[in-house]
């Protein structure tokens, strides 16, 4: 056989490889997404166990897919393994530096330890120091997007479980002077003010989320009926949250006699 004879040979033996070889990783990769989808849905039923046992093989399979690490942190929170859970979303953060979702989702989670860690405990040092991790990280957020509004609910909650109450409403007032739809800050800012028995500051904040945002906010209604009802207004509470779900003409069953 000649040289020109083997080239051709030598040739298909190649591409036949190649086509095998891109066939093997076609069929992985769908076998991958197809697992992936499963897990979803077995979340949304509330099956975090399931998923969670997905979720590691995929991890192994594709350790640096963020999104992997990112339900696994959220299938252990919900599976009540914390620990498991930090671990995943910094594992997630580490192949993704840039997702601030991830670090706003992480410091969300230390601010809970924090708040569980301190029950019952006036000072806690673990919860200071989860307290001190959740603020570091809504920082690292907030200096490469100072809008973001995740990172600043969860940077003055920090403030607030940690008694800056003061400090918790600057930044609720320069955020919602920024922001003037920015419907959680102002909730938060009742809450806040509620808590200082400021109560016409507080009904001020409401009434904003009411009458600007939202008028049927179901907790802004509540929070303002509390308000009331400490004021000893209870008429007014009544109707605040009648006006909730107003009755319509069609609403109203016909009387049988």
């Amino acid at each position: 056989m000649s040289c020109n004879e083997k080239w051709p040979n030598a040739f298909l033996v190649f591409a036949i490889a190649a086509l095998l070889l891109c066939a093997s990783s076609c069929g992985k990769q769908n076998k991958d997404i197809g697992e992936m989808k499963k897990a979803k849905i077995f979340m949304a039923k509330g099956q975090y166990a399931e998923a969670q046992g997905l979720l590691d093989s995929l991890a192994k399979a594709q350790p640096e897919d963020p999104e992997v690490h990112q339900l696994l942190g959220l299938c252990y929170e919900h599976l009540d393994r914390p620990d498991d859970a930090v671990l995943a979303y910094k594992e997630a953060s580490r192949i993704a530096p840039d997702d601030l979702d991830i670090l706003v989702t992480l410091a969300t989670l230390q601010l809970k330890l924090g708040l569980k860690a301190r029950q019952g405990q006036q000072p806690s040092p673990v919860a200071d120091q989860y307290f001190y991790q959740a603020s570091a990280l809504c920082t690292q957020v907030l200096e490469k997007s100072p809008d973001n509004q995740h990172a600043i609910i969860v940077q003055v909650q920090i403030l607030a479980a940690q008694g800056n109450l003061t400090e918790a409403l600057a930044e609720l007032d320069s955020a919602t002077q920024q922001a003037p739809e920015f419907q959680k800050a102002f909730l938060l800012k009742a809450q806040v003010h509620i808590e200082q028995r400021q109560f016409a500051q507080a009904a001020q904040a409401c009434l904003h989320v009411i009458e600007k945002i939202d008028p049927k906010n179901l907790e802004a209604r509540s929070l303002l009926a509390r308000i009331y009802t400490a004021q000893g207004y209870v008429d007014k509470a009544i109707a605040v949250l009648a006006q909730a779900n107003p009755v319509t003409p069609a609403d109203k069953q016909p009387v049988h006699r």
